[in-house]
């Protein structure tokens, strides 16, 4: 990984973690009124969504796992192409195959 992804998977981690506390630091500090708290609320859940799918993103896999589906893209399908492919050839009933 380049120096330059891992600066910025660091910050927009620091970024997500720290928006989250503010938000929440946000809304204890601040009188919401009653009228409004069920939209502030949802919107503060989605922003800290948006926050934990970017993180997720970022630091979900291992490299291990990223290796591991980019290699499935190149797993034989079992068509006649693939060079796994299987002939099968028709029985009658009661033979064994």
């Amino acid at each position: 990984m380049s120096g330059d992804r891992t600066w910025f998977r660091y910050a927009l981690g620091f970024g997500v973690i720290a928006g989250g506390f503010a938000l929440v630091g946000a809304l204890i500090g601040w009188s919401v009124p009653a009228a409004n708290r069920d939209a502030v609320m949802l919107a503060i859940g989605v922003v800290l969504g948006w926050g934990s799918s970017v993180v997720a993103f970022e630091f979900g896999s291992s490299p291990a796992e990223r290796k591991a589906a980019d290699s499935s893209a190149d797993a034989p399908t079992g068509k006649p192409g693939d060079p796994v492919s299987v002939t099968e050839t028709p029985t009658t009933e009661g033979e064994a195959p």
